[in-house]
């Protein structure tokens, strides 16, 4: 059956879920759709009447949220692992994957990253209070995130998971601008653990059509 990924260009969301699919290696239609536009496609809507990117079909059967998603993608094809076989680990995997979607996603993505970065680029007017707010509670969450870290390769067990997946595109939008890479720069396993990840080349065969990473790829 045809895989399909309903996707924004530039949603993280959609990067991470296009990252699981690069690294299980597996072939998919990919479908833009631009969530914010005032009429998106009713068949878009049909599979996700909350109109957020991305969404997945295999076959006949269609779904959305993006942790669903990625699970479903490793659990549902064979290749590359990409969750923990140890319980414990599994569940810090799920763990840091909660807090980036509950506590992560609003101040590194839409304060920092859009008001440092993203308006910039599109000339669009600069909110400076919600780029200040963005990065206090941006701090926050990467000081959680430096204390759940376990090496320099992995977030989690010793190998590279979801919680890699989820964890890289949230931070690389935190980073395209010099507020959130200096931000970034006072966590030492944090950006250890960020420059491995661009080592790898499906970091940078999804990657958004933005000027997001620092380097070339490998």
């Amino acid at each position: 059956m045809t895989l399909r990924l309903y996707s924004y260009g530039h949603s993280v969301y959609s990067w991470i879920a296009r990252l699981a699919l690069a690294e299980k290696n597996l072939p998919y239609e990919l479908i833009e759709v631009d969530p914010f536009e005032e009429n998106p496609p009713a068949e878009f809507l049909k599979i996700n009447p909350l109109c957020r990117v991305p969404a997945l079909c295999d076959g006949e059967f269609c779904f959305y949220e993006t942790a669903s998603i990625t699970r479903y993608i490793d659990e549902a094809f064979s290749g590359a692992v990409l969750q923990p076989q140890s319980a414990e680990a599994r569940a810090l995997q799920n763990q840091v994957i909660a807090i980036l979607d509950n506590d992560g996603y609003w101040p590194l993505v839409r304060q920092v990253f859009v008001h440092s970065f993203y308006n910039s680029l599109f000339f669009e007017a600069v909110d400076e209070q919600e780029l200040e707010e963005g990065l206090n509670k941006s701090e926050r969450v990467l000081s959680v995130l430096e204390n759940l870290i376990r090496g320099e390769q992995h977030i989690v067990g010793n190998e590279f998971s979801l919680a890699d997946i989820h964890t890289f595109p949230m931070l690389a939008y935190l980073a395209a601008s010099s507020e959130g890479s200096s931000l970034l720069a006072k966590f030492k396993k944090l950006s250890l653990w960020y420059e491995a990840q661009l080592k790898r080349t499906t970091i940078h065969e999804t990657c958004p059509d933005l000027p997001l990473l620092k380097v070339d790829g490998p």
